[in-house]
């Protein structure tokens, strides 16, 4: 939880010296800083849901898979949508709130691992009795 959530402030931090930069190069660095953040969001965030899954990985698996897909599907075209409303600029202001959303699910992801990490199995007899 504490790698992710440190790779979304990098991301975080990237992004808002992209959005103010105002020299190209500037651009570049805080676009390559953002990007080293986005390099370990998938890794890292599959894994908890799969430690969250109790059971049920491949269900994690799937869905997880599932929402990234629709995500890479549907943001551009929704992103384009709103910088055709407010401009290109002020559009990629709707990045820094799917930053903090991603943080909270990390945060109550990470819970979730938590806790199935605490479950303890009860051994069951034959006869169906604990």
């Amino acid at each position: 939880v504490r790698l992710l959530l440190v790779a979304l402030g990098v991301s975080f931090v990237g992004f808002g010296l992209f959005w103010t930069s105002t020299a190209g190069w500037l651009a570049g660095a805080a676009l390559f800083i953002a990007g080293l953040g986005n390099s370990v969001h998938y890794p890292l965030a599959i894994s908890m849901a799969l430690g969250a899954a109790s059971g049920q990985e491949d269900r994690a698996a799937g869905y997880s898979s599932y929402a990234i897909a629709v995500g890479f599907g549907v943001a551009p075209f929704a992103l384009g949508w709103i910088a055709d409303q407010v401009g290109p600029h002020r559009a990629f202001l709707i990045l820094p709130g799917f930053i903090l959303a991603a943080v909270a699910l990390t945060v109550w992801l990470g819970r979730a691992t938590r806790a199935a990490e605490n479950v303890v199995a009860v051994p069951v007899s034959a006869d169906g009795r604990a």
